[in-house]
């Protein structure tokens, strides 16, 4: 059995990609924004934006990945450019940006969890916390378990 291998790299906030399918035969750009939640429920949990023009050149509205305690935008081995996102239950999740689906999810079993999940909480602008005081209040809030408790 051939096992085929994905890889990930450039972890990011936010990206234009100029060559975006707009509907029918058209292109244009697409802008990528990186959000985080100020108030409410996912307070402190981030997203990933789409904005494409419409035929006028003008923005259309913005279409919104789930909120994740984690979320980049990565290139993936394939050529195409994926959402990763280390959500709350755990697991790490990569999406393509049409954010149509999920192409596939990472557990803690798997050998590239801890690589996966590296990459999603990578940038150093991250959070305006430290990480461990990040990690800390996450855990207190429910948003995702201590990996040790997941292994077992």
């Amino acid at each position: 059995m051939n096992e085929q291998t994905f890889t990930i790299s450039n972890p990011r906030k936010t990206d234009t990609i100029q060559d975006w399918p707009l509907g029918s035969n058209r292109r244009g750009p697409a802008r990528f924004i990186h959000e985080v939640a100020e108030k409410g429920r996912y307070k402190g949990q981030e997203r990933i934006g789409r904005i494409t023009k419409n035929r006028f050149g003008i923005d259309c509205k913005t279409k919104y990945s789930t909120y994740a305690p984690y979320v980049r935008l990565v290139d993936g081995s394939d050529g195409k450019t994926h959402i990763l996102s280390y959500n709350s239950y755990g697991f790490v999740g990569v999406s393509s940006c049409d954010m149509q689906h999920t192409d596939f999810s990472v557990f803690v079993q798997d050998a590239n969890f801890a690589e996966y999940k590296e990459m999603a909480q990578s940038d150093e602008s991250c959070h305006d916390e430290d990480d461990d005081e990040q990690q800390r209040r996450d855990e207190k809030r429910g948003l995702y378990p201590a990996v040790e408790n997941i292994a077992n």
